[in-house]
């Protein structure tokens, strides 16, 4: 979707407002999903749920563009793993 849209966004400003929409959509679904799991003290207090889920967003983002560049299933799970080990830092935000 990512790329598609990006080539279909810079022709059309419909298809440009869409995409923006889809992906607010997508990142709110998240944070929701965060200040859920906040509330039952799964993440910390002091976590802030959508400032996790934008990072979480551009996280898979990237890697869907990776991913649709031909990135190898290893290169995904590293990158993967990486965002898991940092997931202590990540909950401190």
């Amino acid at each position: 979707m990512i790329n598609t849209s990006a080539t279909l966004a810079a022709s059309s400003k419909e298809i440009a407002n869409t995409v923006k929409s889809r992906h607010a959509m997508q990142e709110e679904t998240l944070s929701a999903f965060l200040a859920q799991r906040q509330q039952r003290g799964e993440i910390p207090a002091q976590c802030n749920p959508q400032l996790l889920a934008q990072y979480l967003s551009c996280i898979l983002q990237g890697m869907s563009i990776s991913a649709r560049e031909g990135a190898t299933l290893e290169k995904l799970q590293h990158i993967s793993e990486t965002t898991l080990r940092l997931w202590p830092e990540l909950l401190k935000t």
